[in-house]
C-alpha cells in the first residue's frame, strides 16, 4: 500500500557545483549583461570542469577571461587610440 522512495541529501556546495555545471545562474546582477558565444565542445567541457572544481560560476570565469583579454597590449593600444575608456554608458 505504501511506496517508499529514497531521498538523497546533498551538501549545499555540491548542489551549487551541479547547478554551475549545467549553467544555472541563481542570481542576476542588474549591472551586468548577457553575452553569448560559441566555443569548441572540448573547451566547454574543460572550462566547466575546472570552474566546478574551483567552485566558480561560468559567468565569473568568462568575466575573468574577458578582463585579461581587454587588458592585453594589443587591446590597450586600440582602447587608447580610439579613446574607448572615455566612452560613457
Amino acid at each position: 500500500m505504501f511506496k517508499y522512495c529514497r531521498i538523497l541529501v546533498f551538501p549545499y556546495e555540491t548542489i551549487n557545483r551541479l547547478l554551475a555545471l549545467v549553467g544555472f545562474v541563481a542570481k542576476k546582477s542588474t549591472d551586468k549583461i548577457e553575452i553569448r558565444g560559441y566555443v569548441p565542445k572540448d573547451l566547454d567541457k574543460l572550462v566547466r570542469s575546472i570552474a566546478v572544481l574551483k567552485s566558480e560560476s561560468l559567468s565569473a570565469v568568462v568575466e575573468q577571461a574577458l578582463e585579461l583579454w581587454v587588458n592585453q597590449d594589443d587591446q590597450l593600444k586600440i582602447r587608447e587610440r580610439h579613446r574607448l575608456d572615455d566612452i560613457e554608458e
